[in-house]
């Protein structure tokens, strides 16, 4: 899934409640204004793999989340780009410049990065169809230089052929126009791995997360993650039983991780629950002792 504008803590926790709900793997984030490492230390307090590329100027920005290891990072170093190889596959978070003469001078630097075997996700700030509804036939200026590029990288947007639900990912405040900046590159050979793209609405914001379900099964190694868990309950009786269940479940797939981590979650609940009733059934024993004794000092 592609986010953009991250620039608040209420947000960015908001942002990871919708990845957790709709079982995301991997995030990428555009326009994050992110220049200090704090946001980043919330994502990885709740599980998150995290890589990012900022600026002290507080401007622009670029992240990658994942529920698996980010092995290796390729950093543009102005909040442009970022790449990160995730279980051998390359995926690339990308944000380009609203304005045109800035443009100029950024089409070079991504001619210049190495795009084999890497997903894009992100804002191009670029119209390929000059009609606001998308069905144009005329290309802008720079939508020749991004057509020109997946031309001569073997790339497809993977929307064009995959898409259901809204065509656009951006509304103009000013006059409502709708327009699609945002776009999922996949090579070539790959798209066939491709099973949907679609914008996911969000009524607060005027640029909307574009979601990829991309059929790509991973190794089976994978990060734990994180649990917000009572201490009180890790008992060495519940532990086991944790270490037994995980021991005997299949996993074959990044969705057989996420359901036993729903199960190892649902067995906290149960576990914290009845913790918490017996110290209820415990101080209500104690509180009928302490009555009887009180009871028995008023009649001595």
């Amino acid at each position: 899934m592609e986010f953009c504008g991250i620039r608040t803590t209420d947000k960015i926790h908001e942002i990871l409640r919708v990845l957790h709900t709709n079982r995301v793997d991997i995030c990428l984030f555009q326009e994050t204004h992110w220049n200090t490492s704090q946001m980043a230390d919330i994502c990885r307090c709740k599980g998150w793999n995290i890589t990012w590329d900022g600026q002290e100027s507080n401007r622009n920005g670029v992240a990658i989340l994942s529920q698996l290891p980010i092995e290796e990072d390729v950093k543009s170093g102005n909040g442009r780009w970022i790449k990160g190889r995730i279980n051998q596959q390359w995926f690339m978070s990308i944000y380009a410049p609203a304005d045109a003469e800035a443009r100029k001078e950024w089409w070079p630097q991504v001619w210049n990065v190495p795009l084999e075997n890497t997903i894009i996700g992100g804002d191009w700030n670029v119209r390929i169809k000059v009609s606001d509804s998308d069905t144009g036939k005329e290309v802008t200026e720079d939508g020749h230089k991004l057509l020109h590029l997946m031309s001569q990288r073997g790339l497809v947007d993977a929307f064009q052929d995959h898409g259901v639900g809204l065509k656009w990912t951006f509304v103009h405040r000013g006059n409502q126009r709708k327009s699609r900046l945002d776009y999922w590159l996949v090579e070539h050979n790959k798209q066939h791995l491709i099973e949907k793209v679609q914008v996911v609405h969000h009524p607060a914001s005027d640029h909307f997360p574009l979601e990829l379900l991309y059929n790509w099964t991973p190794d089976a190694h994978r990060t734990k993650g994180t649990w917000r868990l009572d201490r009180k309950c890790l008992t060495p009786a519940w532990c086991h039983m944790i270490q037994e269940m995980a021991s005997k479940w299949p996993i074959s797939s990044i969705n057989d991780w996420w359901e036993l981590k729903e199960a190892i979650k649902e067995e906290a609940k149960i576990a914290t629950q009845w913790m918490h009733y017996e110290q209820k059934s415990h101080q209500r024993h104690l509180e009928h002792k302490l009555k009887k004794a009180m009871e028995l000092t008023r009649a001595w």
